[in-house]
C-alpha cells in the first residue's frame, strides 16, 4: 500500500512539473498571439501602445478592452494546453464545425428566396422592415435534422413551402440534436431586475433574451475557480473610474441583486445602474455562458455611449472566435468595426421581397472604402428605403 502511494505521488509530481513547463511556454506564445491579433484589428493605426498592453498598461482603452476580451475567450486553452492532443483537436474541430457559410431561405415571412454568405462575425444592415429580424428568426428555428430545415411547422410566419438550409463552411453538419441558437435582445429594464439563483447547468445564457438573470450570472462567475469575476470587475473599474467594487447582495424572496460601491463611498443599487454599465456587464459575461451553436444579437449598440461601441465590438469579435455571431444593427459605429465581407445590406423589393447584397459587392466599393470607413460609407449613401445611392448603377 505504501509503495502504491509513493508511486501515485511521484506520478503527480511529474505531471505538475510538466504542467509548469507547458504554462511557461503558453504564456510566451499567447502574448505573441495577442500582439499579432491586436496588430490586425481594423482601425488601430497607432501600434506604439501595443508593446505596453500586457497587464492592461496601454493608454488606448479599446486596446485594453480587446486584450481582456481576447484572453477571456481563451480561458479554455489554458486547460486544454496541458491535456492530450486529442482533446485540443476535438475542441478546435467543434469550433470549426460551427463556422457559418451559405444560408438559403425560401418562403419564410417577408422572404421569398434569399441566399447569403455569412462569416463567423457578421452584421445585417438596412432599412426598417427589410428582413433582418426575419433572417434571425429563421436561423433560430433551423435544424439539420429535418428535411425543410425547421424545428416546427406551426410557426405563424411560415408559408406552404417554407425552407431554411445552412451549409456550414466546414462541411455537412453532423448533429444528434437541434443546435442551440441563443437570441439576445438586451433590455436595460430586464438587466436591472434581481434574479433567483440558477444551477450551473442552466447558465447557458441569460434567463430571457432580454437579459433577465444578470445577478445570477455574476454570482456564478464569482464562485468559479478562476479569476474571471475579478478580471471583469477590474475592467469595469477602468472603463468607469468612479466605480470601486461590484457587489452581489441578497434581496427579498431568495433573490440576488448587484450593487456598486463608488470611490466616494456611496452605493448604487442595480435598479439605478446606467445603461452603458449594464450593457458592458451583459456582454462581458457572454464568453463564459456555455457553448451555443450561434448567437443572434439584435442592436448591440442600444444604451451605449458612442465611445464604448468599439470596446463592445472587440468583446463580441473575441466571442465569435468561439461561437459565431450574427447581429442586426442600425449603427454606423458598429458597422465601422466590420470588414466589407462581414456586412450584408438588406432591402425590401415590392416584387421580390427581401434582397441581400454584401457591402463589398456594392458598386464602386473599393473606391468608396478608400475614403470612408464602412459605417460612414453606409451612412452617406443610405435613405431608409431602398438605399438607392449605395446601389446606384447596379443592375436590378
Amino acid at each position: 500500500m505504501e509503495d502504491s502511494q509513493h508511486a501515485r505521488q511521484r506520478d503527480k509530481n511529474d505531471v505538475t512539473t510538466k504542467l509548469q513547463q507547458h504554462d511557461t511556454e503558453w504564456v510566451g506564445n499567447k502574448r505573441a498571439a495577442v500582439d499579432a491579433k491586436l496588430g490586425q484589428t481594423q482601425g488601430l493605426q497607432d501600434t506604439r501602445n501595443i508593446r505596453d498592453i500586457h497587464g492592461f498598461q496601454s493608454n488606448n482603452m479599446a486596446l485594453r478592452l480587446y486584450y481582456f476580451a481576447y484572453l477571456a475567450t481563451n480561458v479554455a486553452v489554458c486547460y486544454t494546453w496541458s491535456q492530450p492532443d486529442r482533446l485540443r483537436a476535438t475542441t478546435q474541430e467543434r469550433h470549426m464545425a460551427k463556422a457559418l457559410g451559405r444560408l438559403e431561405i425560401s418562403e419564410f415571412g417577408c422572404i421569398q428566396t434569399l441566399t447569403l454568405e455569412l462569416s463567423r462575425f457578421h452584421a445585417l444592415i438596412g432599412p426598417p422592415d427589410s428582413g433582418k429580424s426575419t433572417i434571425q428568426r429563421a436561423l433560430q428555428h433551423w435544424s439539420p435534422r429535418y428535411s425543410e430545415g425547421l424545428t416546427s411547422t406551426q410557426l405563424p410566419y411560415l408559408k406552404a413551402h417554407s425552407k431554411v438550409h445552412l451549409e456550414l463552411a466546414s462541411g455537412p453538419p453532423d448533429m444528434d440534436c437541434d443546435p442551440q441558437m441563443v437570441l439576445i435582445r438586451f433590455s436595460v429594464d430586464e438587466l436591472r431586475k434581481p434574479s433567483p439563483l440558477l444551477p450551473p447547468e442552466k447558465l447557458m445564457s441569460f434567463v430571457t433574451a432580454r437579459g433577465k438573470g444578470l445577478p445570477a450570472v455574476y454570482d456564478h462567475l464569482r464562485g468559479a475557480e478562476d479569476t474571471t469575476y475579478a478580471a471583469i470587475v477590474e475592467q469595469l473599474c477602468q472603463l468607469f473610474p468612479v466605480v470601486k467594487k461590484l457587489r452581489i447582495v441578497a434581496n427579498y424572496g431568495h433573490q440576488k441583486t448587484l450593487e456598486l460601491e463608488l470611490r466616494s463611498g456611496d452605493r448604487v443599487s442595480q435598479a439605478a445602474f446606467g445603461e452603458g454599465l449594464l450593457s458592458f456587464l451583459a456582454f462581458a459575461a457572454l464568453p463564459y455562458l456555455g457553448d451555443p451553436f450561434l448567437y443572434l444579437i439584435e442592436q448591440p449598440e442600444l444604451g451605449l455611449h458612442p465611445a464604448r461601441i468599439r470596446g463592445m465590438m472587440a468583446i463580441l469579435r473575441a466571442v465569435s472566435e468561439k461561437t459565431p455571431i450574427l447581429m442586426a444593427t442600425h449603427s454606423p459605429l458598429v458597422v465601422n468595426e466590420l470588414a466589407g465581407d462581414e456586412i450584408t445590406v438588406l432591402r425590401r423589393d415590392p416584387a421580390r421581397g427581401t434582397v441581400a447584397t454584401r457591402l463589398d459587392q456594392t458598386p464602386s466599393y473599393a473606391a468608396r472604402a478608400s475614403v470612408y470607413d464602412n459605417g460612414e460609407l453606409w451612412a452617406r449613401h443610405c435613405d431608409g428605403d431602398q438605399e438607392a445611392a449605395l446601389f446606384a448603377g447596379m443592375a436590378r
